[in-house]
């Protein structure tokens, strides 16, 4: 038995790594279609990516890049916003897709399960999207991060020690992050006062590492 605990004891970590390998091929995979969701809707409106009320182009005073991970935010049709735009015009049809396996935050598929049925209520993903108003697809900048794990808080920010990223030029990849700097620089609590300047200087962070990845 001793010999046996033992054993275990050496595996559990292999184990846990394998586990955490997988999640994050599904991650990829999730990520992947946010790239293809917007490229299509981009095709269908004028070179357009789906518009947020809260990007870095929206109007004075709405600019919120922290809470560039809700889907949809009241109960009226026009609430659908960034990413949700995605769903609600059915360039992507599960709402899985919205969901890292990953993830140990508040916003989980099961967290919001039942509103995803219903025609009014609030959803959000843990992935953060950086669009805005009026954003074309021909002004990305290849190596600029458009989609990455959640931001709002060091909880959201699913595996901690890097993130699949959708980079303007539609490649995916991932942001390795071994110190855990962008997860530590992130609010405690997204409803932080100085939640939307970190999660700024997040995507800034991100930037800079795949603009100087070899």
């Amino acid at each position: 038995m001793a010999v046996i605990t033992v054993l275990i004891g050496l595996l559990m970590p292999s184990l846990t790594s394998v586990r955490e390998t997988a999640r994050r091929v599904v991650c990829a995979s999730n990520v992947r279609q946010h790239g293809l969701g917007i490229a299509m809707y981009a095709a269908d409106s004028g070179g357009f990516l789906p518009q947020s009320k809260y990007g870095n182009a929206a109007r004075a005073g709405t600019y919120s890049p922290d809470r560039m991970t809700m889907l949809r935010t009241d109960d009226t049709p026009a609430a659908w916003d960034g990413l949700g735009v995605l769903y609600r015009l059915e360039y992507l049809e599960a709402p899985g897709v919205f969901y890292c396996p990953s993830h140990r935050g508040q916003a989980r598929l099961a967290d919001f399960a039942s509103v995803w049925t219903s025609d009014s209520g609030a959803i959000e993903s843990n992935y953060q999207f950086r669009g805005g108003i009026g954003i074309r697809l021909d002004s990305l900048q290849d190596e600029k991060a458009m989609v990455t794990d959640a931001l709002r808080s060091q909880v959201d920010f699913s595996h901690q020690v890097g993130s699949n990223v959708l980079k303007g030029d539609f490649g995916v990849g991932w942001f390795n992050d071994p110190a855990r700097q962008v997860s530590v620089g992130l609010p405690l609590d997204g409803r932080d006062s100085d939640a939307g300047p970190r999660v700024d200087q997040a995507w800034q962070a991100i930037d800079d590492a795949l603009r100087y990845a070899p």
